[in-house]
């Protein structure tokens, strides 16, 4: 079966055909198979990393009393607590939970409680646009429109995010073909006094390529 992508994928493939610069034999179209499962994985590892969603999706999050926090100094007297997920978007309910207005990892009250937030959190690639986020449908149930109530146009994907998943998603595909993306060099001695420099996969890429992104991870 083809590999279809998602909507949450950080990339596209005709994205990476163009920002790879001829680097890859790959072209859209024929090669979009290949291309979408290593988007698709790598959409996962990033995601693994930082520990949270990066694509729009809806989130419901259970906030207790406890968690919510007086502002200092704020002269409404509100209160904030750390979303799960976040930019924050858009908050479906209560009416009592807003988000932040400087701070998009956060929402605020003036009526601390447990609550239960339904919300919506996560960017858009540069070819979303609204119309197209509210249309999809879940991959498991063509039925289901997960995003048909969202009513704000999420923000851009960070370039650091997108960048590091290309980078990944090159290194990946350049394994298959062979070539020399994410490898190392080292030197070793052969006999006697005579050295020579091996080329050899770089096991340490993904992982240093990752830590690029330790800004965006959820921490908590």
């Amino acid at each position: 079966m083809a590999a279809q992508l998602p909507y949450t994928a950080l990339l596209t493939a005709a994205e990476l055909v163009r920002d790879s610069v001829n680097s890859t034999g790959l072209k859209t179209g024929s090669d979009d198979d290949v291309i979408h499962q290593a988007v698709i994985d790598t959409t996962s590892l990033v995601e693994s990393y930082l520990g949270r969603c990066v694509i729009v999706r809806p989130h419901t999050q259970f906030v207790a009393a406890y968690e919510w926090e007086r502002i200092p100094g704020d002269s409404q007297g509100r209160y904030e607590a750390w979303a799960r997920q976040w930019p924050l978007v858009e908050i479906e309910s209560p009416a009592t939970a807003l988000i932040h207005p400087a701070q998009r990892e956060k929402f605020i009250t003036t009526s601390p409680s447990d609550m239960e937030i339904v919300y919506f959190a996560g960017y858009r690639r540069v070819d979303q646009n609204l119309d197209t986020l509210q249309s999809v449908t879940d991959p498991d149930d063509d039925e289901v429109t997960p995003l048909a109530d969202l009513a704000v146009l999420p923000p851009l994907l960070p370039g650091a995010i997108r960048g590091t998943c290309l980078e990944l998603v090159l290194h990946r595909l350049f394994q298959a073909e062979g070539k020399q993306f994410g490898t190392g060099q080292t030197r070793q001695q052969i006999g006697s006094g005579n050295m020579a420099t091996v080329q050899q996969a770089d096991r340490t890429f993904i992982q240093r390529t990752l830590k690029r992104l330790s800004t965006y991870r959820h921490l908590a």
